[in-house]
Formats: structure tokens, sequence, C-alpha cells
């Protein structure tokens, strides 16, 4: 089952997708990127919870505001001030800590289906930041063949390192970024031919 939200976080809204869980495992996209996300511990009631994001622990924090879509958002020591919207319905939901269970489960490793590296592109072949951050790590060089799926580079955005994959086939053409480049939303960062 796919939920989608409109998350607003220190006034940067973006499209939030969660589909789960499956076997412990939740499917979160935020923006472009997709990534596993398993909560290993969690007391409900003190909206206190340990979450492993791809190979990344992190301890998180909810503090429901009066208003039921309004919450602070602690992520290991950084706060944010954060609304959560359902788009499914016409009734705004907030995050309900209650629903997500602590019980670790077992969970078997699949490869989940690469998520497209952009969905409209500002030129064909040019792959753009789905989200403002700081790219971690290019994989990728001009004159490389690629193919669908490939990962292009590492781009940290919101505390998270997302894969950005190819959108398709292709010889990387451009390279506009490297390590440790600030990007903002929609900037070009590889060019394929």
């Amino acid at each position: 089952m796919t939920r989608k939200y409109k998350l607003t976080v220190n006034s940067t809204t973006i499209d939030v997708e969660v589909e789960g869980p499956t076997k412990g495992i939740l499917t979160i996209t935020i923006g472009e990127a997709s990534f596993p996300v398993q909560v290993a511990d969690g007391d409900s009631a003190s909206g206190k919870f340990t979450v492993t994001v791809g190979d990344m622990k992190h301890t998180i924090h909810l503090t429901p505001s009066s208003d039921s879509t309004d919450f602070s958002l602690t992520v290991d020591k950084e706060s944010y001030t954060a609304n959560l919207k359902a788009e499914i319905d016409t009734i705004s939901r907030g995050i309900q800590p209650t629903t997500i269970s602590s019980t670790p489960s077992t969970y078997a490793p699949t490869t989940p289906a690469p998520a497209p590296a952009i969905r409209e592109p500002a030129e064909p072949g040019t792959v753009t930041a789905p989200l403002p951050g700081r790219v971690l790590d290019v994989r990728v060089k001009e004159g490389t063949v690629i193919k669908t799926g490939d990962v292009l580079l590492v781009l940290e955005a919101m505390k998270m390192a997302n894969e950005i994959r190819a959108p398709q086939d292709g010889t990387i053409a451009k390279v506009h970024v490297e390590a440790g480049t600030a990007v903002e939303k929609g900037q070009p960062m590889i060019t394929i031919q």
C-alpha cells in the first residue's frame, strides 16, 4: 500500500511516498530518491524511535503540536519544524507514532527496482537535483557508458544519503558537480547522451 504526503520541513515542501511495510521495512521516496527504512526500536508514547535508513542508524524524536499535522522533528541532534499532510484523501493526517511497530522483525534483504533519477528533466538527458543538498560522491566520469538504474552519484539531503540513478542508457557527456558541491533543487548535475 502506497501513501502519498506533502512534507514541509523548515519552509521547504517536498513530495513523500511511503510504501509498506513489507517484512518490517518501509520504502520511502522523498522527491526522487527511494530508500528502505526500518524502525529498530521505539516508544510511541514518548515519540522516540531508532530507525535504520539504508546502512545509517538515526534517533528520531517526534513531538506533535496541537494541530495534528504539525510537529517538531529531531533527527539525531538536528531539530526541524515539520508539517505532514496526506494527499490520498481530503482529510489531513499527521504522523501517527502509535502505528509504527517497535518490534524488530527479521529481514531478508531484497534489491528494490531502481528509482528513476528524475521524472521531468530540464532537458532530455539532464539529471537534476531532486532536493537541495550536498554531493557526497560522484561515481561516473565523462565518457562512462551507463545503463538505466546505474548509480551516478550520492546526494546528501535532509541528513540522508540518496543514490541518484540513471534514468536511461547512454554515455556520460558532462559531469556538472563534484564531491562537496552544494546543489539546489532542479540544478543540473549530470548530462547523458
